[in-house]
């Protein structure tokens, strides 16, 4: 029996999603905009001090660290970078953030859910679409688009065996 269960109480409150590649392209953007900020591309963060400034090195092509080394002036950090983060990896030694992983069987595959053909969304925007299964999950959440992020949860083997 299926019926649906809206978000929110108001029209207005919907939860969108945006993409990975989106936000990062938006976050560099805006970074490029601002005078203060800085981008440099292929370093890697090596040392962050309690002060809030860094060092980062440049990597070559086969990944060895070169001696080309930019240090920071600011007292500002913005770490983007991600589930093994080199930056939280440094404001663990120099503070008392704990860090702990633990590896899990299950991960998730993104997809995408183009518009419906008259341009509108394929399924109501307002509402958290979740189709469960015997061995995966899937969820979409809709974009401002009118397309959909969807995510496909499930086992790593299963998961890394679709195309």
């Amino acid at each position: 029996n299926m019926a649906l269960q809206p978000y929110g109480t108001k029209e207005e409150e919907v939860l969108y999603s945006i993409s990975r590649t989106a936000i990062n392209a938006w976050l560099l953007d805006e970074l490029e905009k601002c005078d203060k900020a800085r981008v440099h591309y292929g370093y890697s963060c090596t040392r962050v001090w309690s002060d809030g400034t860094a060092e980062f090195t440049r990597q070559d092509d086969g990944g060895f660290l070169k001696p080309d080394k930019i240090k920071t002036e600011s007292t500002k950090l913005l770490g983007c970078d991600g589930a093994f983060s080199a930056v939280r990896a440094q404001l663990a030694r120099i503070s008392r953030l704990s860090i702990n992983f633990e590896y899990i069987e299950h991960g998730y595959k993104e997809l995408s859910m183009p518009p419906a053909a008259d341009g509108g969304y394929a399924m109501p925007p307002e509402a958290l679409h979740i189709w469960p299964g015997s061995q995966v999950m899937l969820i979409a959440l809709p974009n401002a688009d009118c397309s959909f992020t969807c995510t496909l949860f499930g086992d790593f083997k299963l998961l890394e065996s679709l195309q």
